[in-house]
C-alpha cells in the first residue's frame, strides 16, 4: 500500500550470487528493507545479489612465485600462468589450466614438473677390469646404487667412489641422495692372503720356496723339491722328521701352511 513500509519481504536466490538485498531500480537504485514506505512511482523490486567469492588453493607449487588469483567468482574466467622453473624441475602446465566462466565452488589446481634427470657413469678406473656402465637418477629421488662390477687382481671392489683409487664414499647397493651428474669409480680393499713355504729340513738340500695365494684359492702342491743323500723325496709333511702326509699335487687347505720335504 503506498506509504506504508514494506514489511516482511522475501529473499532472492540465485546459483553463484549472495543476496543483499532489494533495490528500486536494476542497476541501482534506492535500498529497500522492512520499514521503507513504498512509493507511487516503484511499482516493482529488483533483488540485489553480488558474485560469491570461492577459494583457489594451489598445489605442488614447490616454493615458486606464483602469479595467480587466489579466489574467483562466477563471473571470472581464469587461464592459469605458468610457475617459474626451480632448480631440478621445469614447469609443465596446471592441471586443469583454467576456470571457466560461470564456475562455482572451491578449486584445487595441481601444478604439473617435469623433474631434471642426471647421469650416472660407473667406470672401472686405472687398475680395474670392466666395462663402463651407464643409469640415470631423477633430481629428489633417491638412486640404488649398484653392486660390484669390477675386479683387480689381489683385490676386491668393497665401494664405490667419485675419485679413481680413493676412499669408499658408497656402499656396494647403497643410496646415493647427490643431484648432479656423478661419475662413479671401484673402492678397493686388498684381499687378504696366505703363502705355503717349503723347506728342504736338516736333512734336505736345496733353497726354501714360499708361495702367496689369496685367501679363497686352493693350491697345489708342488712336486719334489730337495735332495737328500740316499733317499728321495716321496711327498711333503707338516712336522721335520714325520712321515708323508701329503702326495705331491695335493690340495692344501686354505691356511697359513709350512711344508717339509719327506
Amino acid at each position: 500500500e503506498i506509504g506504508k513500509p514494506y514489511g516482511r519481504l522475501p529473499n532472492a536466490t540465485r546459483d553463484g550470487y549472495s543476496f543483499n538485498g532489494w533495490r528500486t531500480q536494476p542497476n541501482g537504485g534506492s535500498v529497500v528493507n522492512v520499514n521503507t514506505s513504498a512509493a507511487a512511482n516503484v511499482t516493482k523490486l529488483y533483488a540485489w545479489c553480488v558474485p560469491v567469492s570461492y577459494a583457489i588453493d594451489y598445489c605442488e607449487t614447490k616454493g615458486a612465485a606464483n602469479p595467480n588469483p587466489t579466489s574467483y567468482d562466477i563471473e571470472d574466467e581464469i587461464a592459469f600462468s605458468p610457475l617459474p622453473n626451480v632448480t631440478g624441475y621445469t614447469f609443465v602446465r596446471w592441471g586443469p589450466s583454467m576456470i571457466a566462466r560461470g564456475s562455482t565452488g572451491y578449486r584445487t589446481v595441481t601444478a604439473i614438473w617435469k623433474a631434471a634427470t642426471y647421469s650416472i657413469v660407473y667406470k672401472p678406473g686405472r687398475l680395474g677390469q670392466g666395462d663402463e656402465v651407464r643409469a640415470s637418477k631423477t633430481h629428489g629421488e633417491p638412486l640404488t646404487l649398484k653392486g660390484a662390477l669390477y675386479t683387480r687382481e689381489g683385490y676386491r671392489q668393497i665401494g664405490w667412489t667419485t675419485h679413481e683409487e680413493g676412499q669408499k664414499e658408497y656402499k656396494l647397493r647403497g643410496t646415493c641422495d647427490v643431484n648432479a651428474d656423478l661419475t662413479l669409480y671401484p673402492a678397493w680393499e686388498p684381499l687378504p692372503t696366505y703363502t705355503i713355504t717349503y723347506d728342504p729340513g736338516y736333512y734336505g738340500s736345496g733353497e726354501p720356496v714360499v708361495e702367496r695365494f689369496y685367501v679363497g684359492d686352493s693350491a697345489t702342491l708342488r712336486g719334489a723339491l730337495f735332495t737328500r743323500e740316499g733317499g728321495a723325496q716321496t711327498g711333503w709333511t707338516k712336522v721335520e722328521g714325520e712321515f708323508k702326509e701329503y702326495d705331491f699335487g695335493a690340495f692344501s687347505w686354505r691356511a697359513p701352511f709350512q711344508a717339509q720335504g719327506g
